[in-house]
């Protein structure tokens, strides 16, 4: 038994040995296959996180990559955009001459698109003939030498065009990759410059044409230059006009002493120079030359031109000499014959007071002694004294209005006007008359001979619409072809335009009507008045349908340099 269990003993403990290493064994192979796990754990953590940095870094080149891009791309688009703007073709051709860019005129010219223009061989693009005229530039271009040339192309369309080329190296480390090309359409320029041409050429034949006129023109022609004051051209008849022969009037006389009142050229030479034009100048010119000559009048007209690439001055003369002594002489009876009636008209006062006196003392001291047919006869010659009386009057007038030299003003023919009609109202309180005066009606005139116009013209239309039921008179102006025109219309009794050229005459009367009182006079003077501001007037009438009477003022003749002449 005892060995029994020493036997059984001795299996377990060898059984337990067994167990024992077996465990240690397989805790041995446990503990490395923990530490071959661990390590390989550790080993896909790190590499774990390899791969993220990696994944990240990708992401971030990849963005950079996405901006470059996108930067490189907006570049483009922007270079792109600047050489589309840019008034001409642009273009690159790389070394073996196929097109790397072209801008849009580059496309347009030559009817291609983007894709179809991408790497298309140039000789392919001009064509054989064109190519072999510009490969002496090309080849040049590649040889690094910057080359511009003109050239006639073809559109698109069929076309011709002119352009101006430039073929630019493009140069790196000293080796030519290819070159730009600039190409400037001059077409316009071309087409302007022949219409200069064409148009200098017909210049030429106009100058010469016109030369050829004004030097056979009846009037006398010359051009002075402005700067110099030297004569350029004349004709023959300012020869004449002055009694110069050929070229008398040479380069050492000044156009100044061509005038005797230098102080009026003066001023003209002034307006000259700042392109102002003066017409109607009444000037005394003489030959310089000739100190023993006589001057001549002219009326002149000067205008700033270029004549001979030079500022210069035409101008024109009409001799008006004989005109002017017989205008002298006309004024100088007219003078004689104002101060005749003027004589006259203060000399019938005299006896005309001593018959209208004399008549008054037999009415007075005789009346008991006279019929009825006597005092009738004395009462006719008051009246008739009275209406020479007014005759005389209004001859004075006339007279003294000859005699008034202009004093004209800026004046409103509104306010005087207003002011007849207020007098004509107040004159007769019982009249009802419908008035319409435009306001602010300007004038640059004599004042007081204004009042004198106004007052007849209205007092004529109040007078005529005395029968009319409702009368209405009306002052306006009215602008007639660039002129303003000054217009008195009434709704009266009106005339016979056959007559009308009778109502402007002294004692003139076209309408008999004993109770239309008046002399003849006072139309006469408004067109005296009117005359006298270098205007005229106009009238217009129909019986019982009323009269208009428009007038103008001349407004250059009453500018200040003119004044002197119009009171002469």
């Amino acid at each position: 038994l005892f060995r029994s269990l020493s036997q059984v003993f001795d299996d377990w403990r060898t059984r337990a040995i067994y167990n024992a290493a077996l465990f240690l064994l397989l805790s041995l192979v446990a503990t490395v296959a923990l530490t071959i796990d661990q390590r390989r754990a550790l080993r896909i953590k790190a590499a774990k996180k390899g791969v993220q940095r990696l994944e990240e870094n990708v992401n971030t080149l990849e963005q950079l990559v996405q901006q470059r891009t996108h930067e490189i791309e907006e570049r483009e688009r922007f270079m792109r955009t600047v050489t589309d703007t840019v008034p001409g073709m642009v273009g690159y051709w790389d070394k073996s001459l196929h097109n790397r860019f072209a801008n849009k005129a580059y496309l347009e010219w030559f009817g291609k698109s983007a894709t179809e223009m991408e790497g298309i061989a140039m000789q392919e693009l001009l064509g054989e003939a064109l190519f072999r005229k510009n490969e002496p530039y090309i080849n040049a271009a590649l040889a690094g030498q910057t080359q511009q040339f003109e050239r006639t192309l073809t559109k698109a369309d069929g076309s011709t065009g002119y352009t101006w080329a430039h073929y630019i190296p493009h140069l790196v480390d000293g080796k030519v990759l290819g070159f730009f090309v600039l190409v400037s359409d001059i077409t316009p320029l071309k087409n302007a410059e022949a219409l200069v041409v064409k148009q200098a050429q017909t210049l030429a034949r106009q100058h010469s044409f016109l030369s050829d006129i004004l030097a056979s023109a009846p009037i006398a022609v010359r051009i002075v230059g402005l700067e110099s004051g030297k004569i350029l051209f004349k004709n023959q008849r300012f020869d004449a006009m002055l009694g110069v022969q050929g070229d008398d009037l040479s380069n050492a006389i000044g156009v100044e002493d061509l005038y005797v009142h230098t102080e009026e050229y003066a001023r003209i030479r002034e307006a000259m120079q700042s392109g102002q034009t003066l017409a109607d100048q009444l000037m005394e010119v003489r030959n310089p030359i000739r100190n023993d000559s006589h001057s001549r009048w002219a009326l002149a007209t000067f205008m700033p031109v270029t004549f001979e690439n030079q500022e210069a001055e035409l101008a024109w003369f009409y001799d008006v000499t004989e005109l002017r002594w017989t205008t002298d002489e006309l004024d100088q009876r007219n003078k004689e014959l104002e101060s005749f009636s003027y004589s006259v008209s203060h000399d019938l006062r005299t006896p005309l007071r001593a018959i209208n006196g004399f008549s008054t003392i037999l009415k007075n001291t005789y009346r008991d002694r006279l019929d009825a047919a006597g005092t009738n006869l004395l009462d006719r010659i008051g009246a008739a004294a009275e209406r020479m009386g007014a005759l005389i009057d209004d001859m004075l007038i006339l007279s003294r209005i000859a005699r008034t030299p202009l004093a004209p003003v800026q004046v409103s023919l509104s306010d005087i006007a207003a002011k007849s009609i207020a007098l004509l109202r107040e004159a007769y309180p019982t009249r009802t008359v419908e008035v319409h005066i435009q306001s602010q009606i300007q004038a640059f005139a004599d004042p007081a001979l204004m009042r004198i116009v106004m007052d007849n013209l209205l007092g004529n239309a109040w007078k005529y619409t005395a029968k009319t039921p409702q009368a209405r008179i009306e002052f306006f102006s009215e602008l007639v072809q660039g002129e303003t025109f000054y217009v008195v219309r009434d709704n009266g009794v009106g005339f016979e335009m056959e007559y009308v050229e009778r109502l402007f005459h002294p004692f003139q009367r076209l309408n008999t009507d004993p109770d239309f009182t008046g002399n003849g006079i006072g139309l006469a003077t408004v067109a005296q008045i009117i005359r006298k501001h270098g205007g005229a007037i106009q009238a217009w009438g129909q019986p019982n349908q009323g009269a208009t009477f428009r007038f103008k003022l001349s407004r250059s003749d009453l500018l200040p340099e003119r004044r002197k002449g119009l009171n002469a």
